[in-house]
């Protein structure tokens, strides 16, 4: 549980940064003075940059389910069918 509150922290940081990294290329790319080749740039890191962050958020909602089952698990005293799970 400590390995999982850990990895979560890390995500949570990771995250942080990459909003503060789009952010900032977002600015350079949207100034008017730079040449295309640094506005190419920035662009680059921007796109890049949402892709990691969608990959984080991508594999939070898979702990995440993957928890919820986990607990399903627990309660229901063995494995969970999924097509007898109720909404």
């Amino acid at each position: 549980m400590e390995a999982f509150k850990a990895i979560q922290a890390q995500r949570v940081s990771l995250c942080d940064v990459l909003a503060h990294i789009i952010a900032v290329s977002d600015k350079k790319f949207l100034n008017e003075r730079a040449k295309n080749n640094e506005r190419r740039a920035w662009a680059r890191l921007v796109v890049t940059s949402i892709e990691a962050y969608a990959k984080l958020l991508e594999l939070s909602a898979i702990e995440d389910l993957s928890a919820r089952v986990e607990r399903l698990e627990e309660t229901r005293g063995g494995s969970v069918n999924v097509e007898n799970v109720e909404k």
